[in-house]
C-alpha cells in the first residue's frame, strides 16, 4: 500500500531527527563498541561531514558510488546504491566515522535505519541488516580497495531503530549480531570483525531516568512518544542530555507532530466513509460512529501506537482495539 503525503512527511522528519550529530553520537556510544568508552563531545568530531539521508540506493552498482568514496571531498556521502535488475531501496541514513585507535584514525561506515511496526514485517529485520552490511562491504571494491587487497576492507555497521515495539521481548533492548570466530582446532588470531547489525527496540513508554543502560532508549522514546508535550520533550533533551535544541530538531519534532495529526485526520475521514457504508444496513448514525472509531484506531496504529495506548486515548477496551487492527 502506497504511503500518504503525511506518512512520507513523518518518515522524512524521523530521518532528519536521527541524522542530527548529537543524536548520532548517542547511538554510536551505546551501539558501536569502538565508541563505548568515549564521551559524547569527543564522539561528534569523529562523524565525518554531513550524513546523507535517503540518497543511496542499497542495490547500487559500483559506478554509482564515486561521490560516496571520494576522499578528496570528505563532506558526507553520496548515498546512491542500485543495480539494473533490482528495485530501488534507499539507505535511510549513511555516513562514515574515523575513530582513534592507538596512533591512527580508523575509518568505519555506519548505516542507520528507522523501522516502525517491526512485528508486521514479512521477514526478520536482522536478515535485512545483514544484507545492508554486505552491500556496504561489496561496494567498497575499487574505492577502499582494488584487486585482491581485501585486508583493506573497512568495518560496517547497520543499526536499526525499531519504534514502539508491541511484543514485550523487543521493548527496551539493544541486540548486536556480528561475525564470531570459533577456533575448532588451534588458536588462529581473530581478525574478521568486519560487520555488525544492531537492533534497538523502543517501547511506547519513555524509559526511566534512573537507568543508565536505557539512556539511549529514553532519549529516542522522548521524541517518538505521543504522551509528552513538545515542551516536555525539549526539557528532557536540553537538561538531561545537554543537547542544544536547534531549529532543525525543533522543526523535525513539529513536523512529526503535524504529520501524525494529518494521519489521524485521514483515518477519521476514511472511517466516516466506512461508517456511512455500514450505516446503510445498520443505521446511518451508528454506522458513522463505528466508522470514526475504526478510522481513529487505524490512524493511531499507522503512526506506531500500541493497542493499550490507543485504547487509553479512545476510552475503549484493548480487546476492541485489537479486533479492529486485525480486521484492517
Amino acid at each position: 500500500m502506497s504511503k500518504t503525503k503525511d506518512e512520507i512527511l513523518y518518515d522524512e522528519n524521523v530521518k532528519k531527527f536521527l541524522s542530527q550529530k548529537y543524536i548520532l553520537a548517542y547511538i554510536l556510544k551505546y551501539c558501536v563498541r569502538e565508541f563505548t568508552n568515549m564521551e559524547i563531545p569527543d564522539i561528534i568530531p569523529c562523524i565525518e561531514g554531513d550524513p546523507e539521508i535517503s540518497k543511496s540506493k542499497v542495490d547500487a552498482s559500483l559506478t554509482h558510488m564515486d561521490d560516496f568514496y571520494d576522499v578528496k571531498s570528505i563532506d558526507g556521502m553520496n548515498t546512491e546504491d542500485a543495480s539494473r535488475d533490482e528495485g530501488k531501496v534507499f539507505f535511510d541514513i549513511r555516513f562514515f566515522v574515523r575513530f582513534p585507535r592507538e596512533d591512527e584514525l580508523v575509518k568505519m561506515f555506519i548505516n542507520i535505519e528507522a523501522q516502525n511496526e517491526v512485528e508486521n514485517l514479512s521477514y526478520d529485520i536482522v536478515t535485512r541488516g545483514i544484507y545492508y552490511c554486505a552491500r556496504m562491504i561489496s561496494s567498497q571494491k575499487q574505492r577502499e580497495f582494488v584487486k585482491s587487497e581485501y585486508e583493506r576492507i573497512k568495518k560496517v555497521y547497520s543499526i536499526w531503530v525499531c519504534t514502539r515495539c508491541q511484543e514485550e521481548y523487543r521493548k527496551n533492548t539493544i541486540t548486536s549480531y556480528s561475525i564470531n570466530q570459533t577456533n575448532v582446532v588451534g588458536n588462529y588470531p581473530d581478525k574478521y570483525d568486519l560487520m555488525t547489525v544492531v537492533v534497538i527496540g523502543l517501547s511506547e513508554d519513555v524509559a526511566s531516568t534512573s537507568t543508565e543502560e536505557l539512556k539511549l532508549h529514553r532519549l529516542l522514546e522522548t521524541f517518538f512518544t505521543s504522551a509528552l508535550s513538545k515542551a516536555e520533550k525539549r526539557d528532557i533533551v536540553e537538561n538531561e542530555y545537554q543537547i542544544p535544541y536547534t531549529e532543525d530538531i525543533e522543526r523535525s519534532v513539529e513536523e512529526m507532530c503535524n504529520a501524525s495529526q494529518g494521519i489521524l485526520n485521514r483515518g477519521i475521514e476514511i472511517g466516516t466513509k466506512k461508517g456511512i457504508e455500514i450505516g446503510t444496513e445498520k443505521g446511518i448514525k451508528k454506522g458513522i460512529e463505528i466508522g470514526k472509531i475504526k478510522g481513529k484506531v487505524e490512524a493511531y496504529h499507522e503512526i506506531g501506537m500500541s493497542a493499550s495506548e490507543i485504547a487509553a486515548n479512545l476510552n475503549i477496551s484493548e480487546k476492541k482495539v485489537k479486533d479492529i487492527i486485525n480486521s484492517l
